[in-house]
């Protein structure tokens, strides 16, 4: 935790009080209130006292299996690990810009200006130039090869050396691919012929000599040759997988993303369970009693870790738990038939079953 973050609570949402008499309809009360809720898109409805539905869950035999939620991929991406130099955060959108300005990354590599980059950016120009190269290869290299290789403006790609990056050589979509004299197995299964060489040429020299160092696309629509040397960077080896060329890595990473949605925990707990789990949690992230801690203690450290850039929590969450599958904290007439209680706590759940304000009903109220 850090004493120094300062966080804001935005203003509270509208409260809404309702008397009893207001209470008895809730879609006539909610019309009443909805030209000031409208605005601001949330609100709250405090029930009048003398309705306190009592809680219908057995925290012993509800069970759940929680969300895993990463603070750190909120908002359906990873948060970047932003490199910190000299006790101050890299900007990386200037680092990019200044480099594109100057002709690009093998150009600034080619006149030396790494220094001058680092002197612009508010860096020691000898001392930090090296590790601000490094920094710019691990992040933003990566991003220009998939941008320009073969399908930017063909016109305005620059030839960049990249024998010389280590970094450049992990990167997954340059590694792995079939090797080309053996049989490629496309979608349908009926399919399996082997494919020949002579009637192929490297896309990028257009020679198909050196059969035995050209690669061939795995996809099916696409099977382009690609000699191993005239690949960027080039590779030393047949990879031992199904490999893509570099343009169909490019279409794949310009594809809209694929829906996101956070992990399922593999443990199944009781209500009760959770509960203990999300104290200890506490306990030991805040160091003090549960009991202790105040809700705005809680946001405002939630706020600064979103905002941090090199801070990750991991936390179990309760999420889409639907009623028709775990059954409802409110009493339902459903559930009415298995309590087991007074005369008067059984037709107290009754009340509460049939009440309009009870969320189960509330949905499909007539109008």
């Amino acid at each position: 935790m850090n004493g120094h973050f300062l966080f804001v609570p935005p203003p509270e949402a509208p409260v809404f009080r309702p008397n009893e008499e207001e209470f008895k309809d809730p879609l006539d009360y909610i019309a009443k209130i909805r030209p000031i809720a409208f605005k601001t898109g949330i609100c709250k409805i405090v029930p009048p006292k003398t309705w306190n539905p009592p809680f219908a869950v057995d925290i012993n035999e509800f069970r759940f299996k929680p969300r895993i939620q990463r603070l750190y991929e909120l908002e359906g991406g990873d948060k970047l690990r932003v490199p910190s130099i000299a006790g101050k955060y890299l900007d990386i959108f200037k680092l990019y810009k200044l480099v594109t300005e100057n002709g690009g990354y093998q150009s600034v590599s080619d006149l030396r200006i790494w220094p001058t980059i680092a002197e612009k950016l508010g860096y020691q120009a000898t001392r930090h130039a090296s590790v601000i190269k490094q920094n710019y290869e691990r992040i933003l290299l990566g991003f220009d090869v998939v941008v320009n290789a073969n399908g930017g403006n063909d016109e305005d790609v620059q030839e960049i050396n990249y024998s010389a990056n280590n970094e450049l050589k992990n990167l997954r979509f340059f590694g792995a691919g079939p090797k080309a004299t053996v049989p490629i197995i496309g979608g349908n299964t009926d399919r399996n012929c082997s494919t020949n060489l002579e009637e192929f040429s490297c896309r990028v020299c257009g020679s198909g000599d050196d059969e035995a160092d050209l690669l061939i696309c795995d996809t099916d629509s696409c099977q382009a040759c690609y000699h191993l040397y005239c690949l960027t960077p080039p590779l030393t080896s047949v990879p031992k997988c199904r490999w893509k060329c570099p343009d169909c890595v490019r279409r794949a990473c310009t594809l809209p993303n694929e829906l996101y949605g956070f992990p399922q925990s593999q443990k199944t707990y009781t209500l009760y369970e959770f509960g203990v789990q999300a104290d200890q949690f506490k306990a030991k992230y805040f160091g003090t009693e549960p009991c202790s801690m105040t809700y705005s203690a809680v946001e405002s450290e939630f706020w600064r870790i979103l905002q941090e850039y090199n801070e990750d929590v991991v936390v179990e969450y309760g999420a889409d738990i639907h009623s028709s599958d775990v059954g409802s904290g409110f009493p339902t007439w459903g559930r009415i038939k298995t309590l087991v209680g007074t005369a008067e706590q059984l037709e107290e759940a009754k009340r509460y079953a049939a009440s309009p304000w009870n969320l189960n009903n509330i949905a499909v109220l007539d109008r």
